[in-house]
């Protein structure tokens, strides 16, 4: 979503509010209209620069996942052809475990993030229904500050959960622009019911329908300061109206 999306989407209303009069009360609530509209604008803003920052964080986190996956695929591969041949070779009931050569790790499982620096299976009990066994694969993240080994799940782990949570708050983002433009648009929708009280030549009450917010749209009130074409919430209703406008 983008301002110019929001200005058409809302442009009728505005132009019939503009067509309801030109008396002092009616010049009133266009310019509370275009405070209003000036409010989402802002909204929009800081929802488009944030969705710019998730996206960033979620392209890269994205990345590091593939990055992983590169390094790590050769290794369990390797380590599911090592189980697959150990059935044929060793006594039932058996262990066994074998490490592979570090400086092939070195030569082989990298890239420009991340390197496996041990890889080593254990089986115990070979043959028998208490078979299990055992995948050790550390990895080195190369970009980090602290480099330190670590189990290559906890990473992979720790990967999908940011992933997660980023893909939550970019759609939380998402709504929360898209419901305070539909609410604006509600808001505008009741203009007409709209109550002006002058209380001096630069400051205006503005009250009535549509202006107060408690679980749908309901009765509210705001002050309007001319000179600095402001719109302050003035009760309870209007400031949980300010809030969704505001993206809160």
């Amino acid at each position: 979503m983008g301002k110019r999306v929001v200005y058409i989407f809302l442009l009728p209303l505005i132009l019939l509010s503009m067509a309801i009069g030109c008396v002092s009360s009616e010049s009133i609530k266009q310019e509370v209209v275009d405070c209003f509209v000036q409010m989402i604008d802002e909204t929009v803003d800081w929802v488009e620069a944030d969705l710019d920052s998730i996206e960033k964080h979620l392209s890269a986190t994205k990345e590091s996942v593939l990055k992983l996956e590169q390094v790590v695929t050769p290794a369990l591969t390797w380590a599911e052809e090592q189980k697959a041949d150990i059935q044929e070779v060793k006594l039932s009931g058996s262990s066994w475990s074998v490490q592979v050569d570090r400086e092939w790790l070195s030569d082989t499982l990298n890239n420009d993030q991340y390197q496996v620096t041990s890889v080593k299976l254990s089986v115990f009990n070979i043959g028998t229904p208490e078979q299990k066994d055992s995948l050790v694969i550390e990895v080195a993240d190369l970009t980090a500050e602290v480099k330190r080994l670590r189990d290559w799940e906890l990473i992979d782990s720790e990967l999908k959960t940011r992933l997660s949570r980023l893909s939550e708050q970019r759609q939380a983002l998402i709504d929360s622009g898209e419901t305070s433009t539909a609410t604006l648009r509600s808001v505008i929708e009741h203009v007409q019911e709209w109550e002006i009280r002058r209380i001096n030549d630069m400051t205006y009450s503005v009250s009535g329908a549509g202006l107060g917010m408690s679980e749908e749209l309901t009765s509210g009130k705001w002050t309007y300061y001319r000179d600095s074409k402001e719109i302050v919430p003035a009760d309870a209703q209007s400031v949980a109206l300010w809030n969704i406008l505001s993206g809160k």
